[in-house]
């Protein structure tokens, strides 16, 4: 101990050893230091607390391209003129994956394989699909569930993480922030173990199809109104599924479908359907950083179960774009509109991709791109809405 007396701890980086770009900091108490002096406890313990960089690559620096394709980086740790100190590895936060409605893990296969190309980040699903159809109040607890998992496999790892990157299409983005909402009602905030929220094609706003079904589950006999004879094999059979034909079923008497009801129908009888739970859900803007992908389909470029769902469902029950979107007819993913999977969010915290539908939006080169980016960018950003 007293070899050490008077020593202060300091951190490096090896490779810009000049620079402080995306370094990190030593902590006094929550104020950033250069240095801090070696202390010993009553244990003979000596220990300094490193707060690490906001983003894993180091922007505008000769290492900047290195860095967006390399898996891991490192700190050096100094102290005094002692040599041989091992060094602190550093990696970008780990991402949560969190599929839709009537979905599975397996919808993100594209996304993930062309967004971790070089094993750049850990990454883990959060599977509901065995409850996939249900409500956000059943599903949210895979958020949680999954954060702890993730945090326990990179502990396993030798790392330490407290917050992870949440990727999540369609219903996924609802409940994540149903997840918000309940930490909110319990007093705690989820931005404590959230660093950011993507979301892509989510209905934040609901989906008329919800709507739709709705009416169809409670009132089959006025249904699509007016009555077609052959609609009820049409949309039973999509609901119920056929494997001969290999549909596969899309229950509705769950809860799913009634939280993402629009509530937005001005026509007889869907003008009865009320706003499903996502009315609940605090505004966007002010749970967490987050950021909005927004899918805007065009005939030429369907994905096939979308194509399906409206020529031999929708179409043949009298449902035609104009009808389901109206005024958002041509700004929609066939799902969802434009207005609703915006999220409220407008600028730079949204952006906007054309030719892709709901589902085919997960295999967009383009967008995978897109979400890489976002996962790069340091917070605060203007890409990212900032919340209190």
């Amino acid at each position: 101990n007293s070899g050490l007396a008077g020593a202060m701890w300091s951190i490096g980086d090896p490779e810009i050893p000049a620079s402080t770009v995306q370094r990190g900091t030593l902590l006094n108490g929550q104020n950033p230091v250069e240095t801090w002096p070696v202390a010993f406890d009553a244990n003979g313990v000596a220990e300094a607390v490193y707060k690490v960089p906001e983003t894993f690559v180091r922007f505008n620096t000769t290492e900047e391209t290195n860095d967006k394709e390399r898996a891991e980086r490192y700190i050096q740790v100094k102290l005094g003129n002692i040599s041989g100190l091992p060094n602190i590895r550093l990696k970008r936060p780990p991402v949560v994956l969190v599929h839709g409605l009537w979905s599975e893990p397996g919808t993100w296969a594209t996304l993930k394989s062309g967004l971790n190309d070089k094993a750049q980040y850990h990454i883990l699903d959060a599977d509901y699909s065995d409850s996939n159809a249900a409500s956000l109040q059943e599903n949210y607890p895979v958020i949680p569930g999954t954060i702890k998992e993730i945090f326990k496999d990179i502990k396993g790892q030798g790392l330490a993480a407290t917050k992870v990157d949440i990727i999540a299409h369609s219903m996924g983005g609802l409940i994540t922030r149903e997840f918000c909402r309940q930490e909110s009602l319990a007093g705690r905030n989820c931005k404590d173990r959230i660093h950011k929220l993507i979301t892509i094609d989510t209905p934040h706003k609901g989906s008329e199809l919800a709507d739709i079904l709705e009416v169809y589950r409670y009132r089959p006999d006025i249904f699509p109104f007016p009555t077609l004879s052959w609609c009820d094999l049409r949309i039973s059979t999509f609901i119920n599924g056929d494997k001969t034909l290999k549909i596969k079923p899309h229950p509705i008497n769950q809860g799913g479908i009634d939280d993402l009801a629009s509530g937005g129908w001005t026509e007889t009888p869907f003008s009865n359907v009320p706003r499903g739970k996502w009315n609940d859900l605090p505004d966007l803007a002010s749970q967490l950083p987050a950021h909005t992908i927004v899918g805007v389909a065009h005939e030429w470029t369907l994905d096939p179960e979308i194509r399906a769902l409206w020529e031999q469902v929708l179409q043949p029950c009298g449902f035609t774009l104009d009808r389901v979107f109206q005024s958002e007819a041509f700004m929609n993913d066939r799902i969802v509109k434009r207005s609703s999977q915006s999220g409220g969010l407008t600028g730079t915290n949204t952006q906007d991709f054309n030719l892709v539908d709901h589902f085919n939006v997960l295999e967009n080169s383009a967008v995978i791109s897109n979400v890489k980016s976002l996962l790069e960018e340091p917070l605060p950003s203007t890409l990212f809405t900032t919340t209190p």
